[in-house]
């Protein structure tokens, strides 16, 4: 393996509980505010009602 490659490395954070424990989980916390106020800002989605009876699609 060479430092040069692209992916994640051992260093990386891989979810959000690792990031909201890591050393600049400050820094991650304000991207990903902003991150959400830009989708808001820019009516990324559409708030819905959820149909009775049907299963919401999961995530990862």
């Amino acid at each position: 393996e060479h430092e040069f490659d692209i992916g994640i490395i051992e260093d990386d954070l891989i979810n959000f509980t690792q990031v909201t424990q890591s050393s600049n989980s400050q820094n991650w916390i304000d991207a990903m505010n902003e991150e959400m106020k830009s989708m808001r800002d820019n009516n990324v989605w559409d708030l819905v009602k959820f149909s009775e009876g049907l299963i919401p699609i999961g995530c990862k």
